[in-house]
């Protein structure tokens, strides 16, 4: 019988869970990228998207009708250079728009896809919890590049919410990881603390950045109530700014 030694045990032991607990964040972080983060987004364009794009359009028309007044009036430059003057001068501005657009595009064609109920994200989550203890290259540092390969098949069928493939691959084998010395361990143990605070960072880098700082605003009615009176308030002050600088505009 092979003897093992106390503190040989103690850190297979110590590295088992901390191991579990790096695949615990690990995953919340993945939810968090690959799910949660999607659908506060898609909620997101949905309900104001659609309302902050059009303030969008109407905040550009108006810089341009200022800085055409501004010109015209200046007199310095040609009438006619005008109009490709100032699409040179907003072109950063009208790409932004641009942007703005394809993403409420891109929300409206997500929405009419099969988005799945949270018991399923849950179920989804729970498989894929184990795959990412025994197949992610972050945390399994000894795989090669089969496995790493098939990490990536796993993370896909992840992201598209697969979990017919998600539990085919859950069916494989994967050894124990293990280590010949106790120095080995030992590093091991360190790295994974590392890894373990780097991505608690990360989450909390996440969750301090759009989208997800738009969750509360977006599923409390009254705070949503309140940034859509807000935005619609500043619209139709931009619009009834627009109608005055476009009648100061017809006097040239």
């Amino acid at each position: 019988m092979e003897l093992v030694l106390p503190e040989y045990a103690k850190y297979v032991y110590e590295i088992n869970c901390l191991r579990l607990s790096v695949a615990k964040v690990l995953g919340h972080r993945d939810a968090l990228k690959y799910h949660i983060c999607r659908y506060i987004e898609l909620d997101y364009m949905l309900k104001v998207g659609a309302l902050e794009y059009k303030q969008c359009l109407i905040e550009n028309k108006v810089e341009k009708a200022k800085r055409m007044l501004y010109y015209l009036q200046d007199g310095n430059a040609k009438p006619e250079a005008l109009p490709e003057l100032i699409k040179k001068e907003f072109e950063e501005k009208d790409q932004k728009a641009v942007i703005m657009g394809d993403a409420i595009n891109n929300a409206i064609d997500m929405s009419l896809e099969k988005i799945p109920t949270e018991e399923e994200i849950t179920e989804l989550n729970s498989h894929y919890l184990v795959l990412l203890r025994d197949y992610s290259p972050e945390l399994n540092i000894k795989n090669g590049e089969e496995e790493k390969t098939l990490f990536e098949e796993i993370q896909k069928a992840y992201i598209l919410c697969d979990l017919k493939a998600i539990k085919k691959y859950e069916k494989l084998k994967k050894e124990e990881l293990f280590f010949d010395e106790l120095e080995e361990y030992k590093k091991e143990k360190i790295r994974l603390q590392e890894l373990l605070s780097n991505t608690n960072k990360e989450i909390a880098k996440i969750k301090n950045t759009f989208p997800y700082t738009e969750k509360l605003s977006i599923q409390d009615e009254n705070l949503f109530r309140r940034r859509k009176e807000t935005i619609n308030a500043r619209t139709n002050e931009l619009e009834d700014e627009l109608k005055l600088l476009q009648n100061e505009l017809r006097k040239f």
